[in-house]
């Protein structure tokens, strides 16, 4: 089985929304990034869908801190991700997070693997998004930035 720092709890708004919140294991708080990514981009929809895509974001995070990948780092600084570092995380988001058979580890059906898959991407584009739309339109890290963006995309989706 694969041990999670996060987990996802639903929590009820006073208008009676649920709305999925990252919770850090380690110190028992709300993900603000993962958290606010969900107001804005879930708003509206199934609260199956949303759950899935913060368990996502989670199993991301989880990949991230296990290989010592500081996320806001590589967010900040555009650097994204490796090629090798790609492969390793499509990998892991292609594992089942029930318990192992006898041993081995499970893979999940392709179409929930490719869910994971845009879900990550999603929430990778709202980050880089929320750099880039700090900066002037005419700064060369935009260009850079997105081309960055766009081959992380391209490999991730293969």
């Amino acid at each position: 089985m694969i041990l999670s720092a996060y987990r996802t709890k639903i929590h009820v708004l006073d208008g009676g929304e649920r709305i999925p919140l990252l919770i850090d294991t380690l110190t028992g708080l709300p993900d603000q990034f993962t958290a606010d990514y969900s107001l804005a981009n879930h708003r509206g929809k199934s609260i199956a869908t949303t759950k899935q895509s913060v368990d996502a974001i989670g199993m991301f995070k989880l990949w991230a801190r296990t290989r010592g990948i500081d996320l806001d780092y590589r967010f900040s600084s555009f650097l994204l991700f490796s090629s090798d570092e790609l492969t390793s995380l499509a990998e892991h988001l292609s594992q089942n997070r029930r318990p192992r058979l006898k041993g081995v580890a499970r893979s999940v059906v392709g179409a929930t693997h490719a869910s994971r898959i845009d879900y990550v991407i999603g929430y990778i584009e709202w980050r880089v998004g929320l750099i880039v739309t700090t900066l002037a339109h005419d700064d060369p890290n935009v260009s850079a930035a997105n081309a960055r963006l766009a081959l992380t995309t391209e490999q991730l989706k293969r």
